[in-house]
């Protein structure tokens, strides 16, 4: 009987080993695989460098590029790659847009195989992915397609002209034309502008340390009590790192709870499949499986009065994980005030409260407040926009396939509309919207009119939210509804295809 008990206690013991045994040789079959995936997608899709092709009337096209962030990046390499000229314009003194300006903790929420925002990527793995290999990619792709001379550092973009030509096509110039005139405008300043500032009364009087979410290099955390201000990814990020640098309590404060998802590719892949008219049916399933599987005993902290599909959700596994085992506090609350020795809130435990609605004060003792409130949207003041934007109705996110203006598809607003969504902004789609600039620009046939572009905003409805697959969905339909476009649809969509002088600007398929 006793060496029945030891064989099954033994037994036991052996399990956790033997589950961590075939995770570690999951894990190492999926790293293989992804290394494999990535080789075949840059020996397939890599295109090089082409030297400008000249037409019979000057260059076969010219485009203005702002921004040199991945879209930004990512856009120049294909636009060279099929023979275009580009100037890309730059405010600070050297690239990667928003990415230059965060943690080197900071990394991609998602997993990179929804990231790899040119064919030429190649991530290291799936996830983590921090801040410095990320702006490596962005460096490499930059490098690769010799986009250094036509790349502007430190200049301000002040105001760009549209101008029309005889023949209808429109031409655009940059700060009164001192770089000549082009031919398309691609705006790729993406959706963070400058850091929010916390507003709160007695700021003045803490402490302690205040600090952004995107400044936190060199922060001393140790035995430090940390609150982060905020309920987006960059509260929880800056949540974890707290921990791991050895705070003594760390707390995130939210005024409105988000929905948290885990960061495997299959969770963050699976509900940007729908599209809209299935939202009311699919959104509550999510919803249940979600806080059944992920959430668990912490479901009362899910969103009770925001869809799954109205907010665009925290990809995050570890920050719940804190909070189960008490290593971080989760406060649904306002913010009544900052004292010298911490703040002074209002916490809600009711799920279906909402912000102002009466709770119990406490006051919250900290040494460090992470201002994780977000960013401001980058302006688009240097833009034609009583022209652009005849109206809100037809103003960013609210563009014909969420990307080009309503009024002249010239202009690619390309991942700088995006307001909320389900699905990634650094995938495959930057390349398909900038090789339908190219194909406009080549062929003005296929380019929809003023009129075309307002219909189809109307009769989609708010673009303030959708999914990856509904924006797939609308270029892939935009092809089909018109033969020219059908013809160009092997470029556009795959970027296969040559651009042939003697062919007139016609895309010739060679695979």
């Amino acid at each position: 009987m006793t060496q029945a008990k030891f064989k099954s206690k033994k037994t036991r013991q052996q399990i956790p080993n033997l589950k961590r045994l075939v995770k570690d040789l999951w894990e190492g079959i999926g790293f293989i695989y992804y290394k494999f995936y990535q080789l075949f997608v840059i020996s397939v899709f890599v295109r090089e460098k082409k030297e400008s092709i000249k037409s019979d009337d000057g260059n076969l096209g010219r485009i203005a590029i702002i921004g040199t962030g991945i879209t930004g990046i990512a856009s120049a390499a294909h636009c060279v790659s099929h023979g275009f000229d580009v100037v890309i314009y730059e405010k600070k003194s050297d690239l990667g847009g928003i990415w230059a300006d965060v943690n080197r903790t900071s990394g991609l929420q998602l997993d990179s195989l929804l990231y790899r925002f040119h064919p030429t990527v190649f991530w290291s793995r799936g996830t983590p992915v921090n801040q410095p290999e990320i702006i490596s990619q962005i460096r490499n792709v930059w490098e690769k397609y010799r986009l250094q001379s036509c790349t502007k550092f430190n200049y301000t973009v002040q105001k760009i002209e549209r101008h029309s030509r005889s023949d209808g096509k429109t031409q655009w110039t940059i700060n009164d034309g001192e770089d000549g005139v082009f031919d398309g405008l691609i705006v790729a300043i993406g959706t963070c502008g400058r850091p929010k500032t916390l507003q709160a009364v007695g700021r003045e009087k803490f402490g302690g340390t205040i600090v952004h979410s995107s400044k936190m290099d060199g922060l001393e955390f140790k035995n430090k009590r940390v609150v982060a201000i905020g309920g987006g990814a960059s509260a929880a990020e800056a949540a974890e790192l707290a921990i791991d640098c050895g705070a003594s309590k760390v707390a995130i404060l939210t005024r409105t709870d988000k929905w948290f998802i885990p960061r495997h590719w299959l969770p963050s892949t699976i509900p940007s499949l729908f599209p809209r008219h299935l939202w009311s049916f699919l959104g509550p399933i999510f919803e249940h499986a979600i806080k059944r599987f992920h959430y668990s005993d912490l479901a009362h902290l899910a969103p009770s009065q925001k869809s799954l599909y109205s907010v665009t959700p925290i990809v995050n596994d570890v920050f719940l994980q804190h909070v189960r085992s008490n290593k971080a506090r989760y406060i649904r609350g306002d913010l009544l005030e900052i004292l010298p020795e911490g703040l002074r809130i209002n916490v809600r435990s009711d799920p279906n409260s909402k912000p102002g609605d009466p709770g119990v004060t406490e006051v919250l003792e900290a040494d460090v407040l992470i201002d994780a409130t977000g960013y401001d949207r980058p302006s688009h003041d240097f833009l034609p926009t009583a022209e652009l934007f005849p109206s809100k109705k037809y103003s960013p996110p609210n563009l014909f396939l969420q990307n080009f203006t309503t009024a002249d598809p010239s202009c690619l607003m390309n991942n700088a509309a995006t307001k909320a969504g389900f699905g990634t902004i650094g995938h495959f789609h930057i390349g398909i919207l900038t090789r339908m600039l190219m194909m406009f620009l080549l062929q003005p046939e296929t380019a929809p009119n003023c009129n075309e572009m307002q219909n189809w905003v109307d009769k989609t409805g708010d673009l303030g939210y959708f999914t990856y697959s509904e924006l797939m969905n609308w270029l892939i339909l935009f092809h089909l509804t018109n033969f020219k476009r059908l013809r160009w649809s092997i470029f556009t969509l795959m970027g296969f295809g040559s651009i042939r002088k003697e062919e007139k600007r016609l895309i010739i398929p060679s695979l």
